[in-house]
């Protein structure tokens, strides 16, 4: 178990929600920058809740309980929204280790931790037809071009 410095036992949990960028980065969500934007307390303490009976986005709440600044999960899927809180990507790489990343000047869009876009990004086509490599290709297309 992992107990924090005033004793009080710390519970981690597993988020449905990271952050990618257009160049494949993935990192967590950003929990602290969310709750308080670009005036983050000394002292960050975020308490997660989750309301009974309703659901969204909207149902979801973090508080932080050092300076009562709060927010809900609504809006954390617009494409822009990073991009209006002035928070760009940290260019984290884990697959590579864990502190591996670079330089970065994307913004981050958030994304559902286990959604098939976090696993298969990009998807590449392609169709390769090798030239005429025998003799009926080469009669059929001979004769195609006559007629």
């Amino acid at each position: 178990k992992c107990y924090k410095s005033d004793g009080r036992e710390n519970f981690l949990n597993f988020s449905r929600f990271v952050i990618a960028c257009r160049k494949g980065h993935i990192d967590d969500f950003p929990w602290i920058e969310w709750v308080h934007g670009s005036s983050i307390c000394s002292n960050p303490d975020l308490e997660y809740k989750v309301l009974v009976g309703t659901s969204g986005l909207s149902s979801i709440r973090i508080k932080c309980r050092s300076c009562k600044e709060k927010n809900t999960m609504t809006g954390s899927f617009n494409t822009d929204i990073f991009k209006k809180m002035g928070f760009k990507c940290r260019g984290k790489k884990p697959w590579l280790g864990k502190d591996k990343k670079e330089k970065c000047d994307e913004y981050p869009m958030t994304l559902q931790r286990g959604a098939s876009n976090v696993y298969f990004p990009k998807v590449v086509s392609s169709i390769l037809i090798p030239p005429y490599s025998d003799d009926i290709q080469t009669n059929f297309f001979s004769i195609q071009t006559k007629v």
